[in-house]
C-alpha cells in the first residue's frame, strides 16, 4: 500500500510540475507574441523581423560598412548587419531578480580582489586593460581568466555569476542583445539608437534607453 501512496504522489508531482511548465511557457510565448507586434507596426518592412518560440530577432543585413583589417595597415572593406534581439525567459519574479543580483555582487566582490592585487603587481602592463576599465566591466574580464590567475574551484565560482534581464513583463524576463557599439555612418547610428529608444520606452514603457546588454547587479 505505502509503495503505491508513494507512486501515486510522484505522478501527481509529475502532473504539477508539467502543468506549471505548461502555463509558464503560455505565459511566455504570450509576452513574446505582444512584444513582437508592437516591432511590426514600428518595423515597415517585416522581412526584418523573424521571431522563434522565445526569441525575436530585428534585424537589417548589409546596412553599414566597416573596414576589417588584415594586418597592420591593410584592410578589406566589408558590410555588417544591423542586429537587435530579444531573449524571453521565465521565471524571473522580483524575488528571483533581488537573489540573483546579490550572489552577483558578493561573488564579484570577492574575485575582483585577486584581479586588482595581480595587475596593481604588475602595474597593469601587458594586457592592454586598464583600472577604470576593469571596474566599469568586472564581469567581462572575470569570465575571460585573461590573465589566467583563477584556480578551478574560483573558474566554478565566476561561472555562477548570472546575467539578470534588461526588462521584465511579469515573470517573464527579456535580455536584450546587440553587438553594434561604434556603427557608422550617423544616419546608421541614429536609426539603431531609435530602435534602442523605440524597444525601452514604447515597449517596455520605461523611462530611460537601455543601451547596455548585459546586467548583473
Amino acid at each position: 500500500m505505502k509503495s503505491l501512496f508513494k507512486g501515486k504522489m510522484l505522478v501527481a508531482v509529475v502532473f504539477a510540475c508539467m502543468a506549471s511548465y505548461s502555463m509558464a511557457q503560455t505565459e511566455l510565448e504570450a509576452t513574446k507574441n505582444t512584444v513582437l507586434q508592437k516591432i511590426l507596426r514600428f518595423e515597415e518592412n517585416d522581412e526584418c523581423v523573424y521571431s522563434d518560440s522565445s526569441s525575436i530577432v530585428w534585424h537589417q543585413i548589409d546596412t553599414f560598412k566597416y573596414v576589417q583589417y588584415t594586418s597592420a595597415i591593410r584592410g578589406v572593406l566589408r558590410h555588417d548587419t544591423l542586429e537587435i534581439s530579444l531573449h524571453f525567459e521565465s521565471e524571473w519574479d522580483d524575488s528571483t531578480v533581488l537573489a540573483t543580483k546579490q550572489n552577483n555582487t558578493r561573488l564579484i566582490e570577492k574575485h575582483k580582489v585577486k584581479f586588482i592585487h595581480y595587475m596593481d603587481s604588475i602595474d597593469w602592463r601587458g594586457y592592454k586593460i586598464s583600472r577604470d576599465w576593469f571596474k566599469s566591466e568586472p564581469v567581462l574580464f572575470l569570465k575571460m581568466n585573461h590573465p589566467r590567475i583563477f584556480d578551478d574551484a574560483e573558474l566554478e565560482e565566476i561561472d555562477l555569476i548570472r546575467r539578470c534581464p534588461n526588462f521584465r513583463v511579469g515573470s517573464i524576463g527579456v535580455f536584450l542583445e546587440h553587438g553594434h557599439t561604434g556603427i557608422d555612418p550617423v544616419e546608421v547610428q541614429s536609426e539603431f539608437l531609435e530602435k534602442l529608444r523605440f524597444i525601452s520606452e514604447d515597449v517596455f514603457e520605461l523611462e530611460e534607453i537601455v543601451y547596455d546588454a548585459e546586467i548583473y547587479e
